[in-house]
């Protein structure tokens, strides 16, 4: 048995990272925009509730999220298929 005792491969370009940043925040907002989720908000002074909780949307979007998880590396791996691409 062999243990790999390595550094790990920290060689992605800083545009690699900008794009990906990017990417993710954009998705971010737009699923934000989408599901919306709202907390209860009380007045400190009375404690009576400004704005009710709201979590309605929350299933729909964790299976939202669960299903682009798994479907977005998926269809990666069919496009460098058929596209022929082959690691480095």
């Amino acid at each position: 048995m062999r243990c790999d005792t390595s550094e790990p491969n920290t060689s992605t370009s800083p545009l690699t990272l900008g794009v990906r940043n990017t990417l993710s925040s954009a998705w971010t907002k737009y699923v934000n925009q989408l599901f919306t989720l709202e907390r209860e908000v009380r007045d400190p002074a009375t404690q009576a509730i400004t704005v009710a909780a709201n979590y309605q949307s929350l299933t729909p979007l964790l299976l939202t999220v669960i299903a682009l998880g798994v479907l977005m590396p998926v269809l990666a791996i069919v496009v460098v298929k058929r596209l022929g691409w082959r690691s480095a």
